[in-house]
């Protein structure tokens, strides 16, 4: 288990309980899948821009977060 792991555990063994989750840049799901097996019951909402992830992640949003509107 990587660093970011035994630290949710740690968390979680404190009484930290995540409800909600936001993994922004989610790739092909990896940290939500590494969130879901120490929070079962956290709800994650996953944001990609690359839509070549789509097939790993198809519950995902595939958008671009900015700060102006515009065409990509």
């Amino acid at each position: 288990m990587d660093a970011i792991g035994r630290r949710l555990w740690q968390l979680r063994s404190t009484g930290i309980v995540l409800e909600q989750c936001l993994d922004i840049g989610a790739y092909r799901g990896e940290f939500t899948h590494l969130i879901k097996s120490v929070y079962p019951q956290c709800r994650v909402q996953q944001f990609e821009a690359d839509e070549r992830q789509r097939a790993y992640i198809p519950h995902a949003a595939f958008v671009l977060l900015g700060d102006e509107e515009r065409d990509a």
